[in-house]
């Protein structure tokens, strides 16, 4: 039977799936139940705590085989991924720059080098919270601690401010008050990007994801 599960922080699709047996979240997120949801946050890994998402029934398999041989299965996993654009304080990309990537909790260290547009991109445990990123850069070593699927929607206000402190535009609390404080970094933002006075909550949405590419 179908039943509901309630978003908490640091929760996403991909956590959930696993969870809950299934090897796609697509079987999750395309439920019918979940369209309005999903159309609703655009993002189906990014969900807002508290949202309810309905988790449908698994889909039982089943294979005739012989007995006394051997079989070999290929079972699908969840796959996540942790996305990163390094930038300097001009917000332009950072490229070919060497960095590590350490989760403690899972005995995994990689590392690698950005891309041409300062892009990282590597393979995590659907389950992994949090992790540290050491960048070198201007021959100076940088400990970043990344929290793994706690970024809410890019639509709401705590999304936003969230990224917007990523850039260094804003240095309050992270929620969904439209403060003076968030209201004069959504300026300081858009005047940097020429987005104009009258710029909307999309506008900034849409500079945000190219930027930072979240």
């Amino acid at each position: 039977m179908a039943q509901i599960h309630t978003i908490a922080q640091g929760e996403c699709i991909l956590t959930i799936a696993k969870k809950y047996g299934f090897s796609n979240w697509m079987h999750i997120a395309g439920a019918p139940e979940n369209k309005e949801l999903m159309d609703k946050r655009g993002d189906p890994t990014c969900l807002m705590p508290g949202d309810k998402i309905t988790i449908p029934d698994l889909n039982e398999k089943s294979e005739v085989i012989a007995t006394g041989k051997k079989h070999t299965f290929k079972v699908n996993t969840v796959k996540a991924w942790f996305n990163m654009t390094l930038i300097d304080e001009a917000d332009a990309p950072i490229p070919d720059t060497k960095y590590t990537l350490e989760i403690e909790s899972h005995g995994i260290k990689v590392e690698g080098t950005s891309d041409g547009d300062g892009a990282i991109k590597e393979k995590i445990p659907v389950d992994a919270k949090e992790g540290v990123l050491t960048v070198v850069y201007d021959d100076e070593e940088l400990k970043i601690q990344v929290m793994f699927g706690h970024k809410n929607p890019i639509t709401e206000v705590s999304g936003k401010k969230s990224r917007l402190r990523d850039l260094g535009y804003y240095d309050g609390e992270i929620n969904d008050n439209a403060d003076d404080q968030y209201k004069a970094a959504l300026e300081d933002f858009a005047d940097r990007y020429d987005l104009g006075e009258s710029f909307t909550d999309r506008d900034i949405e849409e500079k945000l994801s190219n930027i930072l590419n979240s």
